[in-house]
């Protein structure tokens, strides 16, 4: 995930891989982590790089959620695509609130990372759009068929809720078309807390 940058936003120009998994596969190896919180929680992310050989092991990487340190910001996002490098791992991404939630600090404050106010709707939207144009997927909802199961991906998208973590109906509503069938195993990703 390479950030791009322009007069407002930040975006990937290489996205997280897509899950392949050989068709005759009798497992599969997935690393999930949450909450990362980069810039600000480099020692997080160096004991996870440090562990090379366990790293190996995985066949792919699961962020889920809150990678970046508080606000979405570029600095953070280039924070990120630092780690998700460094892992050498075939990787994919959901968002928690961190990503799109909160307003960031108006400069000159030293308060980064201190403050939590909310964005307004528009920032929110925004931010959601940074967010999806760094990651594989075209929304914050995604799955994937594999001989193994169904992988269901659903970042917070609720931006007209004034709750900080919620799935908006639309999610909702993917989630449940893609809970239907009861033949296929799943393993559902979210950043939600409910």
């Amino acid at each position: 995930m390479t950030l791009v940058m322009n007069s407002s936003t930040a975006r990937a120009s290489v996205a997280p891989s897509e899950l392949h998994i050989a068709p005759d596969a009798t497992n599969f190896t997935l690393l999930p982590l949450s909450d990362l919180h980069l810039p600000t929680n480099p020692e997080a992310a160096r004991k996870i790089l440090e562990n090379r050989a366990y790293l190996r092991r995985m066949d792919w990487v699961v962020l889920l959620g809150d990678m970046v340190g508080s606000y979405g910001t570029a600095r953070e996002y280039r924070a990120v695509d630092s780690f998700v490098r460094q892992l050498e791992r075939p990787y994919t991404a959901i968002n928690g609130n961190h990503e799109f939630y909160f307003a960031e600090p108006h400069q000159g404050q030293d308060e980064h990372g201190a403050l939590w106010q909310e964005n307004a709707v528009a920032d929110k939207a925004r931010q959601l759009e940074k967010f999806v144009a760094s990651s594989a997927w075209k929304t914050c909802g995604a799955r994937a068929h594999t001989p193994l199961g169904s992988f269901i991906f659903l970042g917070l998208d609720d931006i007209e809720n004034h709750k900080v973590e919620s799935l908006s109906a639309a999610q909702l509503d993917f989630l449940k078309s893609n809970c239907v069938s009861r033949r296929m195993r799943r393993l559902l990703f979210s950043a939600t807390r409910r």
